[in-house]
């Protein structure tokens, strides 16, 4: 047996969530959904942000990432990592989001466009550390490589304006889901973050306060308390990894 088929990947995971102002005023609650999740031979950790003001924005966020979950579990990285085609991985994982969302609009006797959410979802192989990003909307990855620079590896793909993004309801999702692949091993740290979180990246700009902190600290507890302190207006969440 080869070193990379011994070696396994130990990760540190952390996860914070908060409701913007504006749904705290109007007592709401937090939209953004995150699932994390260790397995034997997949970790996965994914941030839906739910469509404001739709009824059930929760529930679609949740069963997006549970989906895009199932897909790369039932689907090993190896195997995705030697696809020739990335339209199929794409088609794949929105045909299944959507065939559910249809399913929950029937359920619930909702328009479907009430289940609509964004999907970010980060899935590292535990034996090899390859791993592979799908991202439809705003939000976004940052990477601190081994070296100490940081790398914006998915921004946000928002549309006409940054007040408009791409949703799983949205007719040319197929066309805006991002799909990447990397090895964890390059990076000491991962951040990822939905769009209430400006504070650490607006489109693929890094703020330099919020790079400091990211770079230099050794806990995840100074980002969160910076996060935290900026009292967004809209729902904030943000996972960080670390390699250890």
């Amino acid at each position: 047996m080869s070193n990379i088929e011994e070696r396994r990947v130990v990760l540190n995971c952390t996860s914070y969530s908060m409701p913007g102002q504006i749904h705290v005023i109007r007592h709401e609650a937090n939209e953004d959904v995150i699932l994390c999740e260790e397995m034997p031979e997949l970790n996965f950790y994914g941030i839906a942000d739910g469509q404001s003001r739709k009824k059930y924005c929760r529930i679609g966020a949740e069963l997006a990432l549970q989906e895009v979950r199932d897909y790369l579990v039932e689907n090993p990285m190896k195997d995705l990592f030697s696809y020739r085609y990335v339209d199929e991985i794409r088609f794949g994982i929105i045909n299944r989001i959507r065939k559910k969302l249809v399913q929950l609009s029937d359920n619930y006797q909702a328009d479907i466009c009430e289940f609509s959410s964004t999907v970010l979802a980060l899935a590292i192989d535990s034996k090899t550390g390859m791993y592979m990003f799908v991202h439809l909307g705003d939000g976004g990855i940052i990477g601190k490589r081994t070296d100490g620079s940081l790398y914006v590896v998915s921004g946000p793909d928002n549309g006409i304006t940054s007040a408009y993004t791409w949703l799983t309801t949205s007719q040319s999702a197929l066309s805006h889901v991002q799909i990447g692949f990397g090895n964890v091993t390059k990076y000491n740290r991962m951040v990822m973050f939905s769009d209430g979180a400006t504070e650490i990246c607006k489109g693929n700009t890094i703020n330099s306060h919020a790079a400091v902190l990211i770079e230099k600290s050794k806990d995840h507890s100074a980002i969160y308390e910076y996060v935290k302190g900026r009292h967004n207006m809209d729902d904030t969440s943000v996972v960080m990894i670390d390699v250890l």
